[in-house]
């Protein structure tokens, strides 16, 4: 056997394990949800919690703004969304004429009003200052020592600080102070039921902030919090929060059983050789992380579809191709040419993945086409190659057992880690989905669509905020799986590589997870100062590339949450898809 011969036939293994979830078992689900009677049900139910909001104008602030709070965290905002931008609307022009920059006009709001107003406001991406605070501050700029007994105020100034902008000393200040007393009060315990329902709440704030957790799972656990809540529940909306999250449930199955049909019927796991990962049922979990809202339901099912075609090609690159073969894949998709896939000097079973990558991508193509008239090839080829490129890099390093430094990784890291793709492609699964539902505005006309297609492609300043969150969670989770099995190095290693004097894997991960928080104080800034002003792209999309840096963060918060299919991972997809309440 030459040399050569013996290159190609020597591969590396992951040996990752076949998917748990079949195609028996998830066509074997039932559900009711999708009866008529249902959205009768919900229908009824919703215009009473309209009535609610309603009769809360003109009552206490904190009664307003909890009831808005409870119906974002419930996941049913989207049923009321004109009435709460009208009501926060009108809180931001208050505080806005008011010059609220000073703390004079808000002496009436304690601790939990004014942090839960701050976070409502910079959610809804109004530049509310966090000068509000300063009322809550003593002479030397801390936060006064008395607000630490109060547990709802603190954890609410908790949640409200993770909107911070950068540069915003107060609400980094509000950071620490809170997460030190919030500790600090789980260790002192409670002992009454009350306090026990509090810190649990505390617990789970601290695991994760709720700016970074994702949507879905979010509603669902919340609906067990609030129904504990007797100071703020109202069951018509414990009714209408329990019965649509079952319904979203009966949709997403619907969804489940039709992209597991779609892929017994490719059968390009088979072709692949079993090396590679095939992760349906997670892909459809990034999907609904990253796009939630129901109607965006092409959105969905194409994210899941590319989400399939990335992580078998991330495998093709990363333990399968030779440093040869992975030069000529990325040539073949630079081509971009159904008809040269034979002329590639390529392993069988990538030429097949290449063929149905190219029919499907090109399929969806001539869809939008005929949906909006727009030929997004270009935008999507485009997106594909950089993953590619990005993806050679990373051989190259490995192959050359090259060490690049932390910089040289990232700069390369926040395409490879497949973001700008998915979500150009959200971008445009979106949206068709908005004007197939009828939903022309001046932010989805043909014109602003290629606009924003070709911004995407020309300004990923958004985009590689959260590209960068996704990547460095990913490398926290994964990293020491990859490492072992032999891998190019990741951050944490490169940083570690950076720093030969004395830094430990804990001190680097510490560092890692810095980044992450820096580029969520990038994001919100982006949000507040940058999209608003000028509105480029539609708001559900901004909100889709918050959710894809939520989404990485739950994926790969106790390890590699796609090649793993722990009790945890299963937990999640059962109660996403499977188990209603």
């Amino acid at each position: 056997m030459s040399p050569s011969e013996q290159e190609i036939t020597e591969r590396r293994s992951a040996n990752y394990a076949p998917s748990i979830w079949t195609d028996a078992f998830i066509q074997s689900r039932t559900t009711e949800y999708l009866d008529e009677k249902y959205v009768e049900q919900a229908a009824r139910l919703k215009e009473r919690v309209r009535g609610l909001l309603v009769q809360k104008e003109g009552t206490l602030l904190s009664e307003q703004l909890e009831l808005i709070d409870v119906l974002q965290r419930l996941g049913l905002s989207h049923h009321f969304d004109h009435e709460i931008q009208e009501i926060l609307s009108a809180f931001n022009q208050k505080h806005h004429n008011n010059n609220d920059d000073d703390d004079d006009n808000n002496n009436n709001m304690n601790l939990y009003q004014a942090s839960l107003l701050f976070r409502l406001l910079r959610q809804q991406g109004y530049p509310i200052p966090q000068g509000m605070f300063k009322m809550f501050l003593d002479d030397d700029g801390n936060f006064e020592k008395r607000h630490s007994e109060d547990v709802k105020g603190v954890l609410s100034l908790y949640e409200a600080s993770y909107l911070g902008m950068e540069g915003e000393e107060i609400l980094e200040k509000a950071k620490q102070f809170c997460i030190h007393h919030l500790n600090s009060m789980l260790q002192a315990g409670g002992g009454h039921e009350e306090d026990e329902m509090w810190e649990e709440e505390v617990r789970h704030a601290l695991e994760m902030p709720l700016h970074w957790r994702m949507p879905r799972l979010e509603a669902r656990h919340f609906i067990d919090v609030y129904q504990k809540r007797a100071d703020i529940k109202t069951e018509e909306i414990v009714e209408l929060a329990k019965l649509e999250y079952n319904m979203v449930q009966a949709v997403h199955l619907k969804e489940l059983k039709e992209l597991s049909k779609w892929h017994k019927d490719i059968q390009l796991a088979e072709a692949m050789g079993g090396f590679a990962r095939s992760r349906l049922v997670a892909g459809l979990l990034w999907s609904v992380g990253v796009i939630p809202h129901p109607k965006y339901e092409y959105a969905r099912n194409i994210l899941t579809k590319i989400s399939e075609f990335v992580t078998m090609v991330d495998d093709v690159y990363d333990v399968y191709a030779t440093l040869r073969e992975a030069e000529t894949l990325t040539h073949a998709i630079q081509r971009w040419d159904v008809n040269a896939i034979e002329e590639e000097d390529l392993p069988s079973c990538v030429k097949v993945f290449l063929l149905a990558l190219f029919n499907y991508v090109n399929q969806m193509v001539y869809d939008v086409l005929i949906q909006l008239g727009i030929n997004v090839l270009p935008y999507l080829k485009q997106a594909w190659v950089g993953l590619a490129k990005a993806y050679l890099a990373e051989a190259k390093w490995y192959h050359g057992r090259e060490k690049p430094s932390l910089k040289e990784y990232l700069d390369n890291g926040w395409v490879s880690i497949s973001a700008p793709l998915v979500l150009t492609e959200a971008y445009v699964g979106m949206a068709v989905a908005a004007a197939a539902a009828g939903e022309t505005t001046a932010e989805n006309t043909k014109e602003k669509i290629a606009e924003d297609l070709q911004l995407l492609l020309e300004d990923q300043t958004i985009i590689r905020y959260c590209a960068t969150i996704f990547r460095l969670s990913d490398d926290l989770g994964t990293s020491s799986d990859e490492m072992e099995r032999g891998d190019v190095p990741k951050a944490v290693q490169c940083h570690m590589n950076d720093n030969p004097a004395g830094c430990s894997e804990e001190d680097a991960r510490g560092f890692i997870r810095g980044l992450i928080q820096d580029n969520w104080r990038k994001m919100n800034t982006w949000v507040v100062m940058t999209y608003q002003p000028r509105r480029h792209f539609f708001p559900d999309f901004v909100t889709a590339v918050l959710n894809l840096a939520r989404t990485s963060q739950l994926f790969y918060q106790y390890g590699d949450g796609v090649a793993r299919q722990d009790d945890i991972v299963k937990q999640r997809m059962y109660s996403v898809f499977f188990h209603p309440i």
